[in-house]
């Protein structure tokens, strides 16, 4: 399975440089654990490098925030009414 090392839904790409391929359950316990990996270089080409400490994902992902490297999701404009649209019908 791929992989986004930060989800598409926090504003993470949807790219190689963003990416890992995981079995089913590695997959599975990355996103239980919420381990946050990161693309490395090395001698032998790009890797990805895990960090296990439970939640680190989150802790990982507000350093980007707050680096301005991805944006917060949702970030609404706040000068914008929020409006509410509705939901087809199926």
């Amino acid at each position: 399975m791929c992989h986004h090392l930060i989800h598409w839904a926090d504003g993470g790409p949807t790219d190689l440089t963003n990416a890992a391929l995981l079995c089913r359950a590695h997959h599975t316990v990355v996103h239980r654990q919420r381990y946050p990996g990161h693309v490395i270089d090395t001698s032998h080409g790009p890797a990805v490098h895990w960090d296990l400490v439970p939640g680190g994902y989150d802790d990982r992902l507000e350093a980007l925030r707050k680096a301005g490297t991805i944006p917060r999701w949702p970030d609404p404009d706040p000068d914008e009414p929020m409006t509410l649209r509705p939901v087809p019908d199926a």
